[in-house]
């Protein structure tokens, strides 16, 4: 079961009514109870569900923020879609950002140009070589930066109604070509520790990029749940959850392995993880 779809039942059924947690479980059906029983935790730990121990059996029920994601399942999509809008409206408004935006595009892709707007003594470091039809280019292009941007709006729109995103393509040529480039990467570094079953160490988790082992708050290390595979921008880190990246020696403490190659990524075991970790290539 998804961890999206373990989280809409969840909060669903506790919108009813206080339960336990065997209540829970007959309710929401999930496959296994030893990963029932984690994902629960996981719940506990990020604010959504709270627990009355002074009972027996415990009592769970829903916190102020359960209850508005149980009553809105699509909250946090709402409020990127309104905060995406509220910014490529700024830009759209304000001509000093749009211009600054189209100056800091072009300085990048022409350093020899300072601004193409003349509000600095650009005139000195123009390349004469750098023809005007460059810059119509580069204009013309902001605009369909715009365009681009404002379908996106509009898709977002429906997908609050619907629930079901389908976004248009938004990756450049170069942008492809770094993908690839990456996924070659990984897939060489994972086969090489899978074919010598080496354990995933330090310079592993440095070499891929992006996703680092953390321990997580108000958990002994190495105990069940107290160990993560996150990606920096992690929402996770914004909440306070995580203590620090792991060190070189809570890596090796952590005995991750590759436990199976798929097409799509890797899945990482380790000890402290509540569960496994798929790493994308």
């Amino acid at each position: 079961m998804k961890k999206y779809e373990f989280k809409s039942k969840v909060l669903r059924t506790l919108l009813q009514g206080n339960k336990s947690s065997r209540e829970i479980y007959e309710q929401v059906g999930h496959p296994n109870y030893g990963a029932y029983r984690s994902a629960l935790f996981q719940l506990k730990r990020r604010g959504y569900i709270s627990i009355d121990k002074d009972v027996n059996p415990r009592i769970y029920s829903l916190t102020k923020l359960g209850k508005e994601h149980a009553e809105n399942p699509l909250k946090y999509k709402e409020i990127k879609y309104a905060n995406l809008q509220r910014r490529v409206s700024q830009i759209l408004n304000d001509n000093e950002m749009f211009q600054e935006a189209v100056a800091n595009e072009v300085k990048n892709r022409f350093p020899s140009i300072t601004s193409p707007f003349g509000n600095s003594p650009s005139s000195q470091n123009v390349n004469p070589h750098v023809e005007t039809a460059h810059l119509m280019a580069e204009l013309k292009s902001k605009e369909s930066e715009i365009m681009r941007l404002n379908r996106i709006l509009e898709l977002m729109q429906k997908q609050t109604a619907t629930g079901k995103p389908r976004l248009p393509p938004t990756k450049s040529p170069q942008e492809e070509k770094q993908e690839q480039e990456r996924v070659l990467r990984r897939q060489k570094l994972a086969r090489a520790y899978a074919s010598r079953r080496h354990m995933l160490d330090f310079r592993f988790f440095k070499s891929w990029g992006d996703m680092w082992p953390y321990k997580m708050k108000h958990l002994q290390l190495y105990k069940n749940g107290s160990v993560e595979i996150l990606g920096m921008s992690n929402p996770e880190h914004g909440r306070g959850h995580t203590r620090g990246m792991l060190d070189e020696g809570g890596i090796i403490g952590a005995v991750f392995f590759i436990k199976q190659m798929r097409k799509d990524g890797i899945v990482v075991s380790g000890k402290g993880m509540a569960e496994d970790k798929l790493l994308r290539w």
